[in-house]
């Protein structure tokens, strides 16, 4: 993880892909110092699909990261929204990045729209999609790095660890992202998809409200 680090600050810098010799001799304290001053360009270089990425991104030109409404204090209402703004923002697989300003604002508006009423109180369509892009973007990331199958086979508790890591990174600066990210469990238990947490560090936000939900306390 402390090599992607490195390797993301260098490229995003206009540096050449440091070699592996190189990074041996890069103190870990600069690691340190590299997360806390460009986080956005590692955490772009690290997330877990590039449509969570875009979606995060979209979310950051409405502005900052709001306060989570009232009605999305439980987990599962939030699982219950992302499933539902799913299709209409990636139907066809699409890949994000790649719409044109047409088709990413028609797909905007549907979001936006579909969205409205698990957030009766937010009046405001721009408000509303900063908040469920963001929630989209931790919910899926979360899920994904707590699946059991990945387009390159089997997932693995490595593997899930490493994407815990991107999201637990992001998730400590954007309050919206983490409750997306706490709502993975409710989400792919929504879906009927099998997940396991084997992996997953016990401080994660992933974990966070699936402990509660087990130990059968109010989400």
């Amino acid at each position: 993880m402390c090599e992607k680090i490195v390797k993301a600050y260098w490229l995003h810098s206009g540096f050449i892909e440091p070699t592996n010799k190189s990074l041996v001799h890069f103190p870990e304290i600069w690691i340190t110092f590299l997360l806390y001053q460009c986080p956005l360009k590692i955490a772009n270089v690290l997330m877990v699909d590039t449509n969570m990425e875009t979606a995060l991104q979209w979310a950051n030109e409405l502005g900052s990261s709001p306060m989570l409404p009232v009605s999305l204090e439980n987990v599962d209402s939030r699982a219950r929204m992302v499933n539902a703004i799913d299709t209409p923002l990636v139907y066809k697989e699409v890949i994000l990045e790649r719409l044109n300003p047409q088709e990413k604002s028609l797909r905007m508006n549907n979001v936006a729209k579909t969205a409205a009423p698990y957030m009766q109180e937010i009046d405001d369509a721009s408000v509303r999609l900063n908040i469920v892009l963001r929630l989209y973007s931790g919910c899926l990331s979360a899920a994904k790095a707590i699946a059991l199958q990945t387009n390159d086979g089997p997932n693995t508790p490595e593997r899930r660890a490493e994407q815990a890591v991107t999201v637990d990174f992001i998730a400590q600066s954007d309050m919206i992202y983490s409750a997306g990210a706490e709502a993975a469990p409710s989400f792919k238990r929504l879906r009927r998809e099998a997940f396991s947490l084997d992996g997953i560090p016990k401080n994660s936000v992933i974990r966070k409200r699936f402990e509660r939900m087990a130990k059968g306390q109010t989400l």
